[in-house]
């Protein structure tokens, strides 16, 4: 029995120093919850977006990151309280992120260029009451940020990532 045990024990032991960890910094692996609150003016939308790390303000800075990333790749699909034509991705290119790897990297890098294109809406990042649960080591955590929609375009067809169709 002691043997059988035992190499249990190190078959976990194995398998668990040989998986890889995946964070949203690698390219194409983001897998978050947004949901827009409301089209606000001036070409901003306001969404609660969800994040996920080890400590509540870098879930919160993730939260932002992944609010960023779906407006550009995956839009804001089944928006029921809102004029969804509008909150299509801004990228529809395909593999538009692999294809401009370098500039995404350094995009969504720490106190990246993502930042000018997305706020706490209140300012703080406050976290409304059943928006934080811990798991283990890790908060998840839900916040409402406001995105910077047409300036974001306009970086993006300055930058070469997004052609110019003279409408938004």
């Amino acid at each position: 029995m002691k043997i059988i045990t035992s190499l249990l024990i190190a078959i976990v032991f194995f398998v668990s120093s040989c998986s890889k960890k995946i964070t949203n910094s690698t390219l194409g692996n983001y897998n978050y919850e947004t949901t827009v609150i409301e089209i606000g003016k001036q070409g901003t939308v306001i969404v609660k977006s969800w994040g996920t790390n080890s400590s509540i303000k870098k879930a919160k800075e993730e939260a932002k990151r992944n609010a960023v990333h779906a407006l550009l790749f995956k839009g804001f699909p089944n928006t029921s309280n809102v004029n969804s034509t509008d909150l299509r991705p801004l990228i529809t290119e395909a593999n538009a992120e692999q294809k401009h790897r370098d500039y995404f990297t350094a995009f969504f890098a720490e106190n990246g260029k993502y930042t000018k294109f997305v706020q706490f809406t209140d300012g703080t990042g406050s976290i409304a009451s059943g928006d934080k649960i811990k798991s283990g080591r890790l908060y998840k955590v839900a916040v409402t940020v406001t995105l910077y929609r047409e300036l974001l375009i306009k970086e993006l067809e300055a930058s070469g990532i997004r052609k110019s169709f003279g409408i938004h």
